[in-house]
């Protein structure tokens, strides 16, 4: 997967990572710092992480589901992606004040990030590398950009955005120079022209 090119190509690959995750999750309460290499259904609420994530996803070809909770603390990053073929879903990260919400950064990543709820933190929705389908989330209240996908020195992302919605958030609701899925929506953002790279509507 090294290209998303609009909604077909969107839907198509979002196709891919739900066939991914019909392997069946294991239930778990996870930790402070624990690295993910399978398929997992959160059982608990996480707080109070601190170092460089709270959670580390670093298996291939799997899911990630929050099953509603929510993982809060200092960390670095509330949820760092680094396994190839990834899907996080259903749940909230909050009060990365110093550090991302999610962070979807390893080499050669694909991430599926869906129905996922980022408050608080000081970038929602981060990606740098890899490819990234972004669909269903919220980003609001985040203290600079509610989602941020961009290629800079050393790196190279490939993202689409589908549905989100991104509010009062300190800059922009997103920011990204990727491809826009269509449906994105943006008010109340500190950088008056709310998305930059995407269409977002009030």
């Amino acid at each position: 997967m090294r290209k998303l090119l609009g909604l077909p190509a969107a839907l198509s690959v979002a196709s891919v990572f739900l066939a991914l995750s019909a392997v069946q999750a294991l239930g778990a309460t996870v930790t402070c710092g624990e690295r993910i290499t399978q398929s997992t259904t959160v059982d608990n609420d996480l707080s109070g992480c601190s170092g460089f994530a709270s959670l580390i996803v670093s298996g291939d070809n799997i899911t990630l589901d929050l099953n509603h909770h929510t993982i809060s603390g200092d960390a670095n990053s509330g949820i760092f992606v680094a396994g190839e073929n990834v899907t996080v879903r259903d749940g909230t990260v909050s009060g990365f004040s110093n550090g991302n919400g999610v962070s979807i950064a390893g080499n050669g990543t694909a991430a599926f990030v869906t129905r996922m709820t980022a408050i608080g933190n000081y970038i929602g929705f981060s990606a740098i590398r890899g490819d990234t389908l972004f669909e269903r989330n919220l980003a609001a209240d985040n203290l600079v950009d509610g989602f941020y996908a961009r290629s800079g020195p050393g790196t190279s992302v490939t993202a689409t955005f589908v549905q989100n919605r991104a509010y009062s958030n300190g800059r922009l609701g997103i920011n990204t120079n990727r491809t826009d899925g269509g449906k994105n929506h943006a008010h109340k953002n500190g950088d008056p022209r709310q998305c930059v790279g995407v269409v977002c509507r009030p």
